[in-house]
């Protein structure tokens, strides 16, 4: 009976064992596994955010930058782009506060965040992997990681979503950018409109104004700009006004009167005499008379009719200086067109011209993307690996102080509200030897983070400015494709290729690095706030930098490596020492006060070269002293204020 009844009990207690071993709301379990699970799920839910936060970021940078452009989306889009506008970055960082909080609301973060893509992703019709509608809210009831599951999903559908959003230029403004904006419409045509049609109109209108003059000459045989002739009676004595020219007037001539037969006056050539000759005409400055002697039949197409009437004029003097003014301004009308044409063309080509400049902008950088794009394909990519904080010694608190913030900003950087630019830039500075180089790698292994290096070669040569950009460019890429968008990008000894303006004029080379470098970190501020970028730059020689280089907003950190301290000293020894060498410390820490951890790992390196020259295994003390005294030439040179103790 006993054995029976403990048989039971020991089945009931498993039992319990293993209900409690699989159902995942026991209050015990999520205890135990309270905070591991916290940091998952949040780590889970902050790359969703991030990814979401991207995206929309890229659809209404997009669509923004269209509008400028002419461009335009269907009224469903724009109402898409709008319903997004006003409301992700105001989710986003009240998501931020749930997750980051003293204490962390992870369980209303993923409400609050799959509520809200839901309801986005039922508002313009999309669908799950299954080609069903997405639930109005999050199920509460389900674990939390398949509801990361389907917001994971939502986000994935709105991101295919959002891409497909392409916005298209209407047609009338697809035909003006197609004829307009161009070489030919902005500098050809107002060419052929000031050489060419100008000319040619003006010349259509004196041949059509040679033409009306002609007409008038049958209707007025001797017609004359400066002279006026009135009819007279054929072969009758008449009274004629004599008026003399402009040159006479200002002589003091006055006008005559006489009275005068001008059919019958020879020789004079101011008097037309049609009479009954109408068909003949003496040609020369005899005048034109009855004889008979040189005629033309030439005179008879411009009789005043097609009769052989008698008709006659008889010249009385100049015309007015008005008149004449008058009559040469008539005929010299076409002559308007030419400031007319000149003054279009000059309008015609100062409209197009900002646009036709912001086009061949456009062009130049298309013409730097197809470069950099070039140089993308010859980078290389690295994923550090060997070297952590581990294996850095001597710097511990600076390592506690900020290396450690920079990795926990590259892997959780919806902790930190970015509100112009994702990129932030270091500066390390000191000494050589100090570790500089070596603290970057371990950033980026620490953190995961991908690492393109820049070096002195790039930055010094000739399309500096192309390399450059396709390290940021590459950086950004392969950021994009990490749940934690962030990359790293590293320039070593950066004092070697820029210099400072102020120690003295810069050689062209340098000086073209250094304006690149300039309008490159300018430009980093209008990139994706979203892409998280630590650009890290080291040099040994803080004063040769350009202050322009190192104002806030270009540079956002600056970083301070030095010698290592005392106990930085005796954690370098600590490593380097065998255990059999330990009583050497104290003194040795002492003995290499100010110096660098490389000249530090030198120092044992040449103790034990000595050693192996005298035939021994192991160093010595006398070896250690020895190798102490040759690095004392090299540590003199070190300045002492850069000294630590």
């Amino acid at each position: 009976m006993n054995i029976r009844i403990r048989s039971r009990v020991l089945f009931a207690l498993n039992f319990l064992l293993i209900g409690s071993m699989f159902s995942p709301f026991v209050k015990a379990d999520t205890l135990a596994m309270s905070q591991e699970r916290v940091n998952s799920v949040r780590q889970e839910l902050a790359a969703n955010v991030q990814h979401f936060a991207f995206v929309s970021y890229d659809l209404v940078l997009r669509t923004t930058k269209n509008k400028a452009e002419n461009t335009a989306i269907t009224v469903k889009e724009q109402k898409v782009v709008e319903r997004i506008e006003q409301s992700y970055l105001a989710e986003i960082s009240h998501i931020r506060s749930l997750l980051y909080a003293e204490t962390p609301s992870i369980e209303q973060a993923v409400k609050r965040f799959g509520d809200y893509v839901f309801l986005v992703c039922r508002e313009f019709g999309l669908k799950n992997k299954y080609f069903m509608n997405f639930p109005a809210k999050i199920d509460s009831s389900d674990v939390v990681e398949n509801q990361l599951a389907v917001i994971k999903q939502a986000v994935g559908a709105l991101e295919v979503y959002f891409d497909s959003i392409k916005p298209v230029a209407p047609l009338t403004v697809r035909i003006k950018n197609k004829l307009f904006y161009n070489f030919v419409s902005t500098k050809l045509a107002p060419k052929v409109l000031r050489i060419a049609v100008g000319p040619v109109l003006a010349c259509i209108w004196a041949v059509r104004n040679a033409k009306l003059y002609d007409e008038a000459i049958h209707q007025h045989p001797h017609k004359n700009i400066f002279k006026n002739y009135v009819a007279v009676e054929h072969d009758k004595e008449q009274d004629v006004v004599n008026e003399p020219s402009i040159i006479g007037k200002m002589l003091g001539m006055k006008s005559e009167r006489t009275r005068i037969n001008s059919c019958r006056t020879a020789y004079y050539s101011d008097h037309v005499c049609n009479g009954d000759q109408s068909s003949m005409m003496q040609h020369g400055f005899q005048g034109y008379n009855h004889n008979l002697e040189q005629c033309t039949v030439e005179w008879a197409k411009k009789c005043s009719s097609d009769k052989a009437c008698a008709k006659c004029y008889s010249c009385n003097g100049h015309h007015s200086p008005e008149t004449i003014v008058k009559n040469i301004v008539w005929a010299a009308r076409p002559l308007v067109l030419f400031p007319v044409f000149n003054a279009l063309s000059q309008a015609v080509e100062e409209a197009q011209l900002p646009e036709y400049e912001r086009r061949i902008k456009e062009k130049e950088k298309a013409e730097q993307e197809k470069r950099v794009q070039q140089e993308m394909r010859r980078m290389k990519v690295n994923y550090e690996k060997t070297i952590g904080f581990n294996q850095i010694k001597g710097q511990r608190d600076l390592i506690d102080r900020e290396m450690k913030m920079l990795v926990d900003y590259l892997s959780n950087p919806l902790r930190y509200n970015n509100s112009a630019s994702g990129t932030r830039s270091i500066l390390m500075y000191g000494p050589p030897g100090t570790g500089k180089t070596l603290m970057a790698r371990a950033i980026a292994k620490e953190s995961g983070a991908p690492f393109i290096e820049i070096t002195a070669d790039d930055i010094m040569s000739d399309d500096s400015k192309e390399k450059v950009l396709a390290a940021i460019r590459m950086a950004e890429g392969v950021a994009a494709k990490r749940p934690e968008k962030s990359a790293i990008i590293y320039i070593d000894e950066i004092d070697a290729v820029t210099g400072n303006r102020q120690n003295g004029a810069l050689d062209p080379q340098r000086a073209k690095a250094l304006s690149n470098l300039l309008t490159i970190f300018d430009g980093i501020e209008k990139r994706n706030p979203f892409v998280h970028i630590v650009i890290i730059i080291t040099t040994n020689h803080y004063k040769n930098l350009d202050p322009a280089l190192l104002r806030p907003g270009r540079i956002d950190r600056k970083i301070l490596i030095t010698q290592p301290n005392a106990a930085g000293r005796e954690e370098f020894f600590e490593m380097l020492l065998p255990e059999e060498h330990k009583g050497y410390m104290n003194w040795l820490v002492q003995e290499t006060a100010g110096y660098s951890g490389a000249q530090i790992v030198n120092i044992v390196d040449t103790a034990k070269m000595i050693a192996s020259y005298n035939n021994r295994s192991m160093p010595d003390e006398h070896d250690y002293k020895a190798a102490l005294q040759n690095s004392k030439v090299e540590q003199e040179e070190i300045p002492e204020a850069a000294k630590i103790h």
